[in-house]
């Protein structure tokens, strides 16, 4: 049923053939190319323009050199351009991070490295194993995130990401509009005909009739031949629902323009978020100026009808809303990686440069042909809207104070505003969780007077704890359990060696040790239980302690708190 669209003039790929043929030849014309790419079905009609530039920016990029000669232009191969063809493929792998609890330090899952790029960062609320989770810190060069659960409120959003889905047609998307027209007129009694015509069976037919239900909630069906345009209005925020039958590309595309019109042409003000399945758009609004009536939303299909007069001016507009976007950056990330711009090992924060840099490049271009090949259909869309422009689609206007039931389904599984009720993980939990941790850590305890030494557990170092041996309180910790830390200091004691006499890391061990002795001197045995937390030593661990706690309950929070903040600058280190 589906329609096959072939590429058409795909010039990542032809990138990667300029260079081969450069390489091939060592020396090859302009004119030449043109004579080979003109044999071939999906560049027949490549402008010459843009085969120009695409090598321009070849040439800018040292895969080619460009060379004028005898009034025609030849190209030859580089040493980079050679290692970009025999290393780059046109397929781009994806690697995953590994998500880690912060408080616990378990696995919880893992996220596709394009959403780290494109959708995540510091700061950011993610949905993962059933639980919500708030990004700490993002370590690209271990391929992990660090998350701790949300505790702070009761309520969040839950943020969607979906792969390459295959997409539902609108052919297939207009037969169940259809259908829907059809149950809605003839009611439960057109079920048996169903039945006979499509093979149903009876578990099918029962959900046929919740769909009568939830149908019957309308003035008019959202079906193939009525747009219902639903608007739901709650406080500042307004949901409005587009029933358009019109399969996942032609929803995408018309869902992109009708944002775009409403945040440009109309200037309401506030933000929107755009949803959209198969079968609907959903554009969620929130501090939009004067909220927002029937008569914007009539207005707001003039303006859609005006703007697709024509393929190019409606191909125009979606290119300008679609620039800046995650769908456009995902795009272009993948034709950067085609062409050896990105690496797989490109950090986020120069990936997202390169983004920007290259967003209105030839190499945009390739991300819209993709975009428009893939994601959108534009020819959907100015076919139902020349129908809605010639009155053959009938506008309905209808205003909820809830979602109704056939939207609700879209509306819950595609995440989109929908807030989860959190089981609010208080203070207490977490601290509980972070003394477990800590408790169960082994340290390192070396007597700085007599040498003595020992690997426990800290939850077997008492309140009273001394040197078992000469019953002092001068003791060392370290998270390093190697003896030849414990025979480092026992030299220095029995002075079998100075300490000008120690390398740079010896010193450093020695000095840790002797912070963290004058710190158990102070403070005693509790000392422990700091410097077994996450990135923090003696220096850290003295900033903790200065500060004067109630209970331990207090004080599990603030280690927590300092390993956190080692998570989030540890990445800048060497």
């Amino acid at each position: 049923m589906e329609t096959v669209k072939p590429y058409e003039r795909p010039l990542d790929v032809l990138a990667h053939q300029v260079v081969g043929m450069a390489l091939e030849y060592g020396r090859v014309s302009v004119d030449e190319i043109v004579s080979v790419l003109s044999g071939s079905y999906i560049f027949r009609l490549l402008p010459i323009n843009t085969l120009m530039e695409l090598i321009k920016e070849l040439e800018s990029l040292r895969l080619i050199k460009v060379v004028n000669e005898g009034g025609k232009v030849f190209i030859e191969a580089t040493k980079k351009g050679k290692i970009y063809y025999l290393t780059t493929t046109m397929i781009v792998e994806s690697s995953q991070y590994d998500v880690i609890d912060a408080l616990t330090k378990r696995k919880i899952g893992f996220l596709d490295e394009k959403f780290i790029v494109l959708s995540c960062e510091e700061g950011a609320v993610i949905s993962l194993g059933g639980n919500l989770w708030r990004v700490i810190a993002i370590d690209d060069d271990n391929k992990k995130v660090m998350v701790e659960p949300i505790y702070e409120a009761s309520e969040v959003l839950i943020p969607s990401w979906e792969g390459n889905l295959i997409p539902v047609d609108y052919k297939v998307a207009r037969e169940v509009c259809a259908l829907r027209r059809l149950i809605f007129s003839h009611g439960c009694s057109y079920l048996d005909a169903l039945s006979r015509k499509y093979g149903i069976r009876f578990s099918n037919l029962e959900f046929c009739k919740r769909l009568l239900e939830a149908l019957n909630e309308y003035d008019v069906p959202p079906c193939d031949n009525n747009l219902v345009i639903e608007l739901i209005r709650q406080g500042d925020e307004l949901l409005l629902v587009f029933n358009t039958c019109l399969g996942s590309k032609g929803n995408a595309a018309l869902g992109y323009l009708l944002t775009y019109l409403l945040t440009k042409s109309m200037r309401l003000g506030g933000s929107f978020e755009l949803k959209y399945d198969p079968y609907r758009v959903m554009i969620h609004g929130v501090g939009v100026y004067g909220g927002l009536g029937r008569k914007d939303v009539v207005e707001l299909i003039d303006l859609l009808i005006s703007c697709c007069s024509s393929r190019d001016y409606l191909i125009n507009l979606l290119k300008e809303a679609l620039r800046g976007s995650k769908l456009f950056n995902y795009r272009l990330y993948a034709v950067l990686r085609r062409v050896g711009i990105i690496g797989e090992d490109t950090p986020r924060n120069v990936v997202k440069a390169l983004i920007n840099e290259y967003s209105k490049t030839v190499f945009s271009a390739e991300a819209f042909n993709e975009i428009f090949t893939e994601d959108m259909d534009v020819d959907v869309v100015l076919d139902y809207v020349v129908k809605l422009s010639k009155g053959l689609i009938k506008v309905s206007i209808q205003e909820f104070k809830h979602v109704p039931k056939l939207t609700y389904s879209s509306f819950k599984r595609l995440g989109f505003t929908d807030k989860a009720s959190l089981t609010i993980l208080p203070p207490n939990v977490i601290a509980e969780v972070v003394k477990r941790r800590i408790l169960s850590k082994r340290l390192m305890l070396i007597c700085l007077v007599c040498g003595w030494s020992d690997v426990r557990e800290v939850r077997y170092i008492d309140n009273e704890f001394r040197c078992p041996k000469c019953g002092s309180r001068y003791v060392g910790v370290t998270k390093v359990l190697d003896k030849s830390v414990v025979r480092l200091v026992r030299d220095i004691l029995r002075k079998r060696k100075k300490l000008k006499e120690l390398k740079d890391e010896e010193k450093r061990v020695i000095h840790e040790l002797m912070e963290s002795g004058n710190l158990f001197l102070t403070y005693g045995p509790i000392v422990t239980k700091v410097l077994a937390g996450l990135g923090i030593g003696p220096q850290t661990a003295k900033k903790i302690l200065a500060k004067e706690f109630k209970s331990e309950f207090e004080l599990w929070l603030r280690i927590f708190k300092h390993e956190k903040q080692f998570l989030k600058v540890s990445k800048y280190w060497d």
